[in-house]
């Protein structure tokens, strides 16, 4: 097996559990309110999964392909879902009550992460078109960052935004602030902006989920096989950037790569699968002290 770290893993795949949802081609993830829903690309469903009683039901019909997801309480306390379809380049809102309501079809391309920005805002990665965009809950959007390498995963921890490049080894993970987006006139040239990079050295960093205390997760590639690995991001921008080696690996698996579906409960339960492969993964983080990142997140904010 590839590794690409010289730390011993915290969790191997004997470690692993089995969360048996009956989702057979299982995508993006997230966790809301004990509950996992996921998007199958199989039969273009999202299913919900109650944790607590192991049940999986239907919750809605109709997105093709979701690599994430984003879920919330609408003024009712009825969890609601907003979805960036890689394939139909939609975002889509997804409500139990009705029908999915597409909220814009229009500058999308490969559309891939996404992360709440505002009670107005989504912040959305382009895959296809190597950007990031800002697209209202009304459908109007603006290109924030371009020039990225295939952006995947996303993230935005107060005013700082991280994103994953799944097509550069150099440009593993960067991260860029609002307010250097807001001082443009233009949107954000990622190549002209200097110590962008917040990792270097791994292979197709697909997912990023940040944990309630601080620390971005992320899902990679050692060689045929996938990992979840982990960093303070406050020390890596301190530092310049860190590389592999800095690396904390979380959880080396046997499963091909690569991970998808990476999402964390708050009381750090962390849930992936292998792409398209049925069987989802969990496992329950060790509850130690990390009231150094916490700290250092509340100064950035």
């Amino acid at each position: 097996m590839g590794y690409s770290s010289a730390q011993d893993a915290l969790f191997e795949q004997d470690d692993l559990k089995i969360l048996y949802g009956n989702v057979q081609r299982p995508n993006g993830m997230v966790w809301h309110n004990d509950k996992l829903y996921v998007a199958c690309s199989g039969d273009w469903t999202i299913y919900e999964i109650n944790l607590e009683k192991e049940t999986t039901r239907t919750y809605i019909f109709g997105v093709q392909n979701a690599n994430s997801l984003f879920a919330e309480f609408d003024a009712e306390g009825v969890t609601q879902l907003w979805v960036p379809d890689f394939v139909t380049h939609e975002l889509l809102n997804i409500h139990p009550r009705r029908r999915p309501t597409t909220v814009i079809d229009r500058g999308l391309a490969g559309a891939w992460g996404i992360a709440f920005r505002d009670e107005g805002q989504f912040l959305i990665s382009n895959l296809l078109a190597d950007s990031i965009v800002s697209v209202s809950r009304a459908g109007k959007f603006t290109t924030l960052v371009q020039q990225l390498r295939s952006p995947t995963g996303l993230v935005l921890d107060g005013g700082v935004i991280y994103v994953a490049n799944t097509g550069s080894v150099r440009r593993s993970i960067e991260w860029f602030t609002l307010r250097q987006i807001s001082a443009q006139d233009q949107p954000l040239n990622a190549t002209q902006v200097e110590h962008a990079s917040l990792v270097q050295g791994l292979q197709n960093v697909t997912g990023l989920t940040l944990s309630a205390d601080g620390w971005l997760y992320f899902a990679y590639s050692a060689g045929e096989y996938g990992e979840i690995g982990r960093v303070n991001p406050h020390h890596c921008r301190d530092s310049g950037g860190c590389q592999a080696e800095d690396v904390e690996v979380v959880v080396q698996t046997a499963l091909p790569a690569p991970i998808a579906g990476l999402t964390l409960s708050p009381d750090g339960r962390l849930y992936f699968h292998s792409l398209y492969k049925p069987e989802i993964y969990w496992l329950q983080l060790p509850q130690d002290d990390r009231q150094q990142v916490s700290v250092e997140r509340q100064s950035d904010n």
